[in-house]
């Protein structure tokens, strides 16, 4: 439930969002440009990660292990401006026998539904197991492409400054599952404050706390 001060600020949001896109309404007619500049190229992207490789093509290239050919397509597909090619290979590692195992790790946990730290905890061993430096952008843009339903891309900046915005502290440094468990709450919890704008999916609501996010972002 939100308090009056949380009802303001996001009332403020919804304001910014329509100073740069002054033809939103809702996410039922969200307007050209924010379909445009917004929503578009994510959909795009999804659709084109399931159509040229997807989970049966993870599975085949793990089974013939060529974990360095996964690597190439999803950096190439899911960057989403959110990260570079050096990112991909800090977080999967950059030899066959790092990075099969993590993907190994990676399908497993999405393959079942959300249900908190623990759901994580085999893809962060992978990923420690092979002192690996996880970005928080390319490990939540693949949960997101292998599960859409449960997941969504995270630019971790973004997304602390509008925390910061309800008053609400998240976890500093590199992903683990609970810190990762927060991020899902606070996904959660902004999904909720968008519900009269009748968002259909975590795009729509990734989208908006990333405009809206990267957007008010104070200049260093």
């Amino acid at each position: 439930m939100l308090d009056e001060a949380q009802k303001k600020v996001f009332s403020v949001m919804l304001e910014e969002l329509q100073q740069e896109f002054p033809d939103f309404v809702d996410f039922q007619t969200p307007g050209e440009k924010f379909n445009r500049e917004e929503l578009q190229y994510k959909r795009k992207a999804l659709f084109r990660f399931q159509d040229e490789i997807g989970r049966h093509g993870i599975s085949d290239h793990i089974r013939r292990g060529k974990g360095k050919e996964i690597l190439k397509k999803l950096g190439s597909i899911l960057t989403l401006d959110l990260s570079d090619f050096s990112e991909w290979k800090s977080t999967f590692g950059s030899k066959n026998s790092d990075i099969v195992p993590v993907f190994q790790a990676l399908l497993a946990v999405t393959n079942r539904e959300y249900e908190g730290p623990q759901t994580l905890d085999l893809l962060f061993e992978a990923i420690e197991n092979r002192s690996l430096d996880a970005s928080w952008a390319c490990l939540s843009t693949s949960l997101w492409a292998l599960n859409p339903r449960e997941y969504f891309p995270i630019k971790i900046s973004d997304i602390r400054h509008l925390a910061d915005r309800f008053g609400l502290a998240l976890p500093s440094g590199s992903p683990t599952p609970e810190s990762y468990d927060e991020l899902m709450a606070f996904g959660y919890y902004f999904r909720d404050l968008l519900a009269e704008l009748k968002p259909k999916d975590w795009i729509d609501v990734q989208s908006f706390f990333w405009s809206v996010g990267r957007r008010t972002m104070p200049e260093k």
